[in-house]
């Protein structure tokens, strides 16, 4: 039987998830605490030398851990861009949703705990999932063919002192936190319907001047890879609160300076930054 084409599929996805989204009454999303990070500083911290550097000291010892790249979620290009984020941008405190094998979640640490210049260690990050991603008995990271467990992956660099985790569904999370953080990474399950009620509760839990930042963003929900494979949940979700009226800017981290994936240095990270302007 012949695959069907992926260009149908994305369009049988596109439908599937602006039905569920309908279907979720208007919520109110104030974006006054959203911090100001455009372009420009985005391409400058992503070719920022010395943060090369860092990361490279820091990517002899991850490499180590042999972080499996089937196991799906961020690829290595964007961990790196995720350093690269953290290293320019400073925040002490981080909220990861969506912790699946640790492999973003060891990039943040290590960028969070280690500036470049601090007298000390610094930074911490919350980490959160549906599941207990540590679980000693149901193992699961063995599913997706990582040799240990986010816990024990940053244990190997010494840098469990500075990652809390937390297995918890992550509107119930943000719904009842009362922490507040500087930078807040939503990579959950994706779905319009959920990022959509993700993005008003992680928008009260940010510090004043704090940032949201998007996985799997597909601008103007194009395919960014030649695979042609699009996630369509954050763009439609983002899409509908531009439209009533969120004042929020959303700035893709388009081409970096690596490679990403299938032969190209295209990423589906974005930034959710202060200002009002369409969204791509």
């Amino acid at each position: 039987m012949q695959a069907l084409p992926q260009s149908l599929l994305n369009s049988v996805e596109r439908s599937r998830e602006n039905s569920r989204l309908k279907r979720l009454t208007k919520l109110q999303a104030d974006c006054s605490r959203l911090g100001m990070f455009d372009a420009s500083q985005l391409h400058a911290a992503l070719d920022d030398p010395n943060v090369a550097e860092h990361y490279q000291q820091w990517a002899k010892r991850i490499d180590e851990l042999r972080i499996t790249a089937l196991a799906g979620g961020v690829n290595r290009g964007d961990r790196r861009a995720l350093f690269h984020l953290i290293a320019a941008f400073k925040p002490d405190e981080v909220l990861e949703i969506g912790t699946h094998i640790g492999a973003s979640t060891v990039y943040l640490a290590s960028a969070l705990a280690s500036r470049p210049g601090a007298a000390a260690p610094t930074g911490r990050l919350t980490t959160v999932d549906i599941i207990d991603v540590n679980d000693p008995a149901a193992k699961p990271w063995l599913r997706s063919g990582s040799p240990c467990s986010p816990r024990d992956l940053l244990a190997r660099l010494e840098l469990d002192w500075a990652v809390e985790f937390i297995a918890q569904p992550s509107l119930t999370y943000l719904s009842g936190a009362e922490r507040k953080f500087d930078l807040i990474f939503l990579d959950g399950d994706h779905s319009a319907a959920t990022v959509y009620q993700e993005v008003p509760k992680a928008l009260r839990c940010l510090n004043p001047g704090g940032l949201i930042l998007l996985h799997d963003y597909f601008p103007n929900g194009k395919p960014l890879w030649s695979n042609k494979l699009v996630r369509l949940g954050p763009w439609l979700a983002l899409n509908r609160l531009a439209e009533e009226g969120c004042e929020l800017r959303v700035v893709p981290f388009g081409e970096l300076p690596w490679e990403t994936k299938l032969g190209s240095s295209r990423s589906s990270l974005a930034l959710i930054s202060s200002g009002q302007s369409p969204v791509a």
